[in-house]
C-alpha cells in the first residue's frame, strides 16, 4: 500500500515538474522573441525572418521539452524504487528554478540596451522580488538534492 502511495506521489511531482517545464519553455520563447525584436529594431535582424526563426526555435524547444518530460517520468519512477524520489525531485526542480532565474535576469542585464529602445522592464518592484525568489528556491532545492543523507 505504501509503495502505491509513493507512485501516486511520484506522478504528482512529475506533473509539477512538467508544469514548471512548460512555463520555462514559454519563458525561453519570450526571451528569444525579445532578443529578436530588439535585433530587428536595431537593424541586425530581418523583421520578416523573425517569424520563421520563432517557429523553428519553438519546434526545437518543444522536442527538447518532450524528451525532458519522458526522462523525468522514468527518473522519478526509478527514484521510488531506490527511495530517492525527493532528492531527484529537488535536483530537477532546483535546476528548473535556476533556469527560470537566468531567463528572467538576462533582460535586466541588458537593461540599458532595452531601455534606450523604449522597454521598461524594471517598472514593477515585484519583478525583482520574484527573480530573487526563483534564485533562492533553486539554490535551496539544489542544496537539498546534493546534501549527504541523514544518518539514523
Amino acid at each position: 500500500m505504501k509503495k502505491n502511495l509513493l507512485y501516486v506521489l511520484c506522478y504528482v511531482l512529475w506533473f509539477i515538474t512538467v508544469a514548471l517545464g512548460l512555463y520555462n519553455l514559454l519563458s525561453i520563447r519570450g526571451l528569444y522573441l525579445l532578443i529578436l525584436e530588439v535585433g530587428a529594431l536595431k537593424g541586425s535582424f530581418n523583421p520578416w525572418a523573425i517569424s520563421a526563426a520563432d517557429k523553428f526555435a519553438f519546434l526545437i524547444l518543444a522536442v527538447i521539452f518532450l524528451a525532458f518530460v519522458i526522462y523525468c517520468e522514468s527518473y522519478y519512477r526509478v527514484g521510488v524504487i531506490k527511495s530517492k524520489l525527493w532528492r531527484r525531485f529537488s535536483l530537477i526542480t532546483g535546476g528548473q528554478f535556476i533556469l527560470l532565474f537566468l531567463i528572467n535576469i538576462i533582460p535586466i542585464i541588458l537593461y540599458h540596451e532595452l531601455y534606450t529602445l523604449g522597454y521598461n522592464i524594471l517598472g514593477y518592484s515585484n519583478t525583482i522580488i520574484i527573480i530573487v525568489a526563483e534564485f533562492f528556491v533553486g539554490i535551496i532545492l539544489l542544496f537539498l538534492a546534493f546534501r549527504p543523507p541523514l544518518k539514523a
